[in-house]
This record gives structure tokens, sequence and C-alpha cells, in this order.
């Protein structure tokens, strides 16, 4: 049956189920107000990434008195590609070994399972690799499986880290607990404890069946308008990253890389005070520059590309083509590591190595100009106290200020 509806009609109708959508919202929201008490919400732990690696890290313990003993653990092992051993009771579970959120551990059966958890973060400083170089180094001859645990089945960024690390979404682990709960009978206290835990996975982080099916029908329906709403969205990413380069093109003592600062996602600029300890090289990069350095605010626009994240973070470039000399390549990765302060946020990649500062987001309900101008005043006030800390610790004291 054909729609001749016009386009005003279309987006008219739109409203009236967004509307009828928002009313339902409001009527399961106040259902959950009433009826519903959930631990992990009253102490408001629903989105802490240690809260649930802590959870998890207590669930997998065959010996952690929850009742479902190795089949949590079990169920996990073969989600990564191995076989579960028939005696799991050896299984020692660590958390933060060496920065890695949870590692289970079998001399008996020399097994080890790595898993690393991100909510809400996402990766950093190459750290998938570097987990898997530790655990193969530390338990040489072991089996080795790998588990990254994201709230949608997110892959790992880089092909080699996706190839080693099994992807598991909080979906299927709250569907792996259930499965291990339903198994046994459980006593009170723990059956409440995971209950509820099952039940905040499903809310807060995987998100509500009933809703999704309400949007694909709403979808259906509304199609067309729905395109033409997000046809006319503004570009989010693309307005933060034209704001950093406005604010950055105002630095004192910077200068805006305008050829490597197109499009929307990097702005990159160098500082009149770091030029002075890497000054230009007799070689070019891909750019066409000699400096071989830059300071980047890169804008990551979001999936849905309603929202973006800004960051800060200083990159060196180093392509083996360029055959940049030793002393340079050796003062670029003390400074980078000066630079960081121990806090753990490097990263040395084949071709660029750097330091990388905390993100901030932006979401296109609501930001103007002076709020990305106070977030980059803030991370450039950390950034210029790294610089000058940095300076002083590898160039030396006797150094003009």
């Amino acid at each position: 049956m054909s729609d001749n509806r016009s386009d005003m009609e279309r987006l008219a109708d739109f409203q009236l189920a967004v509307a009828e959508l928002e009313r339902w919202l409001d009527e399961r929201a106040e259902q959950d107000r009433r009826e519903d008490f959930n631990i992990f919400e009253v102490a408001g732990i629903v989105n802490a990434e240690i809260r649930h690696s802590n959870m998890i890290a207590w669930l997998i313990n065959p010996h952690g008195g929850h009742g479902v003993g190795a089949k949590v653990l079990a169920k996990l092992i073969e989600h990564a590609g191995g076989i579960a051993p028939e005696d799991m009771e050896d299984f020692a579970i660590k958390r933060e070994a060496d920065h890695i959120d949870i590692l289970a551990l079998s001399s008996k059966n020399r097994m080890a399972l790595a898993i690393e958890n991100k909510v809400w973060s996402g990766e950093h400083d190459n750290q998938l690799s570097r987990y898997k170089r530790i655990t193969e180094s530390k338990y040489r001859n072991w089996e080795h499986f790998y588990l990254y645990l994201t709230p949608d089945n997110e892959p790992p960024e880089s092909d080699e880290d996706a190839e080693a690390w099994k992807t598991l979404g909080y979906g299927d682990l709250a569907d792996i607990v259930q499965g291990a709960a339903d198994q046994v009978e459980l006593l009170e206290k723990p059956r409440i404890l995971i209950e509820d835990y099952l039940d905040c996975i499903r809310r807060h982080i995987v998100g509500n069946e009933e809703l999704s099916e309400r949007c694909v029908e709403i979808y259906a329906d509304h199609k067309r308008a729905i395109d033409l709403i997000m046809a006319n969205v503004p570009d989010v990413a693309k307005m933060v990253h034209d704001y950093a380069r406005k604010w950055a093109r105002c630095l004192d003592g910077a200068t805006v890389v305008e050829e490597c600062s197109g499009g929307k996602k990097f702005v990159r600029f160098r500082t009149e005070r770091l030029d002075e300890f890497f000054p230009k090289l007799d070689k070019v990069d891909s750019w066409g520059q000699n400096s071989f350095w830059f300071y980047e605010l890169v804008a990551n626009k979001s999936n849905d590309d309603l929202s973006c994240t800004l960051k800060l973070q200083i990159c060196f470039n180093h392509p083996k083509k360029a055959d940049l000399p030793k002393d340079w390549i050796d003062t670029m990765r003390s400074f980078i590591d000066a630079f960081d302060g121990g806090e753990g946020r490097t990263f040395f990649k084949k071709n660029w190595s750097g330091c990388v500062g905390k993100r901030v987001r932006f979401d296109l309900d609501g930001f103007e100009y002076s709020d990305v101008v106070d977030v980059c005043e803030t991370f450039w006030d950390d950034f210029r106290r790294r610089e000058e800390g940095a300076i002083r610790e590898v160039f030396g004291d006797a150094i003009s200020s």
C-alpha cells in the first residue's frame, strides 16, 4: 500500500509516536521506583567498572561462597575458545595483577584466563597487547585465553588484539551467570545478590529488550521521518573540532599546524617551548613536516553521531623509513615517560608514541563554544605543567624558564 503523506505529515506522526514512547518510559520508570529495590543501585555502583570487576571475580571464583562453584568460570573459558578442565579446584582469581582486571590461574592445569573489563571506558596505551605479553611471559608453556568484556560486544581496536582477545558482551555474561544459577539451589543471600546483579546488568548496561522492540517498531513505521531528522542533525564532532581549533589558534606560544588539522577529528599544534628541545630535523614526515611531534586535540564521534569525546595527547611521529637519529628516539622515550609521570597513560606504537590525557564527552543536547574552551583550558593547564616538568627532568635544571 502506497504512503502519500508529505514529509511534514510524516514528521508530525512521528512526533506522536515519540510522545507515546515517552509516556511508556515514564510509566516504566514509576513502576520501577515503586516495586524495585536493587542493592547495586542503592550503593550507587551501577556504572563503577571496578565494582563490576570485583563482582565478576567473585562469581568466577570456585570457592567464592556463592553456590555456583566453577560453573561460570568454566563457561567463560569455553567462550574464550578453551576446554574447561574437569578439576578446577585450584584456580586462583587475582584482581589487578600487573594491571590486568581479572586473572584466573591454575598451576595444576597450566591454564590462564585474562579478562579485560570495559564498562564505559575504552582502550588505551596498547594495554591488551601489553597484558597478553605479560601473561605469556609470566606463565610460559601454559594455555592462555583472553576475554574482552564490553556492554555491546565491541571488538578491540587493532586486528592483532581482536584475533587474540575474544569479545564477551555483558548480555552474554548475564546469560552465563543466569544459566549457572539455574542449575543449583542457592542460599538466600547469594541468590538475592546474584539476582540483583543480573537485574543491574540488564537495566543499566545491556538495555531493555521490550524497549528495543518498541524502538524497532517505531523505526519501521516512521523510517522516512527518522531519516529526515538524522540527515539534518548537527555534526557534533565537527562542531567540537572547529571550536577546539579556534581555541588552539588563540593559544599563546603555540602554532596550529593547519595542514594537519583539517576534517573533523584532529587539531594539531606545537609550542615554541618544546620546539627548543625537539628542533626541526633534515627529514620530513608523511605531512611534509620536519618537527616530528605534535600536541593533538582529538574529537572522536560516537557511533550514532549524537555525541563525541574530546581528548588532548602529545604524539611523536617516528616512522621507520624516516630513519630518525637514535639519540632523538631515546630522548623522545625518556620525555614521554617523564611527561606521563608514572600514570600509565603512555603509548608506544610502530610509528607513533606519546601520552594521552583524560576524555570529556559532549552531547548534542547542549554545549557551547565556551564549554569546549573550558575543557581545552583544563586539558592545557595539566599538559603545560607536564611539559615543563618533563623538560626539567630530561634536559636538566639549568634551563631558562
